[in-house]
């Protein structure tokens, strides 16, 4: 899968760009603020259907307009074209359309185009809370299952209904049983969604050690996560988590069991990756862990994903640097974002599109034949 082309208007610091794109690698290049993260966030949106750097909708909108539209056209595998439409409006909220129909959830668009996405916010998955790595876990596990938007949906739904009989005290009796046990058949898919996602990355991680001679063993813990391997068990050991966490419930008022509260972590040589890690360190175990979740989607849904990161390659060694290249021979339609190419190797022979990217614009595009 690969984006063909781009059309933005009135999108962050871009009023208006329509850009033809390289099936292969594209550097964005320009000053900080010049609005190379946003021209990836773009491409995020389309592809995910929502944001990965920002919640609130309205500041993706420019300043002093009130609506945005980004349209981007897809060409899969086969050759087949896709086209994705995203308007964003202070009034309407966010809509999409997808060849030309509208599309009625996220969900709909969230599997269409497989995306690995690489910002600088992602160095919190290794030293941040867990809610940024359960974030991360859920957006693979969209991309890879594709009724897990629906099955967190309704979790969602569930723990917000027992919440609410929490804090008013009524949580008692019958209707604790009650409320327990469809609390209960909700988050055991998503546990168990979640789980053999792990597992899979985890595989794929220690299959792909060889690509990181250099570094250190990277290995995920996942003992928080630990359950039943079918709904029923797994419905049964959160009952009696449930049951045994209530008299914590009644005194904070809030459910203290199931997906919300789970957590992993990554670790490296078998210990806990600490705040001493230097930065260089830290990115270039974020982008192993990408780079691991690009095989993986790969790997299971038979498609070729695309890969955007962010200024990667800043605060890096020479030694990392060679690791994280191999991103280019993997065959995958590649955003790069950085303030200069001249920290990027591409390879002998390789062509690429260079973009310069000034104040929302993007200023000059050409083709360019690596040097030997």
């Amino acid at each position: 899968m690969w984006l063909k082309s781009i059309e933005i208007q009135n999108f962050r610091n871009y009023r208006s760009a329509c850009v033809q794109l390289s099936e292969g690698l594209n550097v964005l290049e320009g000053c900080n603020g010049s609005g190379k993260t946003n021209f990836l966030e773009a491409v995020g949106l389309l592809s995910h259907g929502k944001s990965i750097r920002i919640r609130n909708m309205e500041d993706l909108i420019k300043d002093g307009e009130s609506y945005s539209t980004l349209r981007g056209i897809f060409e899969n595998e086969q050759g087949s074209p896709l086209t994705v439409t995203c308007v964003l409006d202070r009034s309407q909220g966010k809509r999409f359309r997808v060849n030309g129909k509208a599309a009625a959830r996220i969900s709909d668009i969230f599997r269409l185009v497989p995306t690995v996405q690489c910002f600088e916010q992602d160095t919190y998955l290794l030293q941040g809370a867990p809610s940024v790595r359960r974030t991360f876990l859920d957006c693979l596990c969209a991309q890879l299952y594709p009724d897990y938007l629906r099955r967190h949906h309704e979790f969602r739904d569930a723990l917000k209904q027992r919440n609410a009989a929490l804090r008013i005290g009524q949580l008692t009796g019958s209707l604790k049983k009650a409320t327990d046990q469809v609390f209960a058949q909700k988050a055991a898919p998503v546990n168990i969604l979640r789980r053999l996602a792990l597992n899979k990355l985890s595989d794929v991680l220690e299959k792909r050690r060889e690509d990181f001679r250099e570094e250190v063993e990277l290995t995920i813990s996942q003992k928080d996560l630990e359950g039943g391997d079918d709904l029923e068990t797994e419905t049964k050991l959160l009952l009696q988590k449930l049951d045994r966490s209530s008299s914590e419930e009644e005194r904070y008022r809030r459910t203290s069991v199931g997906p919300h509260r789970d957590s992993f972590n990554f670790k490296i040589g078998g210990g806990k990756i600490r705040w001493r890690s230097s930065r260089g360190q830290i990115k270039n175990m974020v982008l192993r862990i990408k780079m691991c979740e690009y095989h993986l989607l790969r790997q299971e849904l038979r498609r070729i994903p695309i890969v955007i990161l962010d200024d990667v390659f800043a605060e890096m060694d020479e030694v990392r640097r060679g690791n994280l290249q191999r991103l280019l021979a993997l065959g995958a339609q590649v955003f790069w974002a950085s303030t200069g190419i001249n920290q990027l190797a591409v390879g002998e022979g390789r062509t690429f599109l260079r973009m310069e990217i000034s104040e929302g614009m993007v200023a000059n595009r050409r083709e360019i034949l690596a040097a030997a």
